[in-house]
């Protein structure tokens, strides 16, 4: 499988999706295979994609804001809950106050937004995705427009990496680069 396709750049038909019809948008497996090993998953989808140590699943009553966060964390949260100042507060002060050893974001790309300047700006690496993400379905499908078309995502991502070790983030940057299928410009 080419890398395009791995991550969702495909020409097959599968299915269509109306955007409303779910706010379920989950990361492509080209991004969750190059990640390192993640110890928690706050904000896991029933089906767990991630393979973390821990998912705190809220279709399952958990509260991944409740949680000591822990190790390696991957955040994808959900994006349109207002959980997006919630999630860099979090990540920042886990890596501040040594509960986690790093925590990597996945997070529209909002470098003007009062909390990217209180808790991204000087916290943490920054990768600017080039282009828009091709998010997938909960079978790991991307979301196909009515022609059949893969529908990239409404908004520019980032990854954020929060970690007090240089050397780790430069690891992850550097799968991320080479594995994910994206161009990632870091800062």
């Amino acid at each position: 499988m080419t890398r395009q396709a791995a991550f969702g750049f495909a020409d097959a038909v599968e299915r269509y999706v109306e955007p409303s019809e779910s706010d379920e948008f989950y990361t492509p497996r080209a991004i969750i295979d190059a990640l390192p090993p993640i110890d928690l998953d706050p904000f896991s989808p029933p089906h767990r994609p991630v393979p973390a140590r821990v998912h705190c699943v809220g279709d399952e009553g958990d509260d991944g804001f409740a949680v000591d966060w822990f190790g390696t964390v991957w955040g994808n949260p959900p994006y349109s809950r207002g959980n997006l100042p919630a999630f860099v507060l979090k990540a920042r002060e886990s890596i501040e106050y040594a509960r986690a050893s790093m925590v990597i974001g996945l997070i529209p790309a909002k470098p003007g937004a009062g909390y990217w300047h209180d808790h991204v700006h000087g916290c943490a690496s920054i990768g600017y995705v080039r282009g828009r993400i091709a998010f997938h379905d909960a079978h790991g499908r991307p979301f196909r427009d009515a022609k059949g078309n893969i529908q990239a995502g409404k908004f520019d991502s980032a990854f954020v990496l929060w970690s007090r070790d240089a050397r780790a983030r430069a690891r992850v940057q550097s799968e991320l680069d080479a594995r994910s299928g994206l161009v990632i410009y870091w800062t």
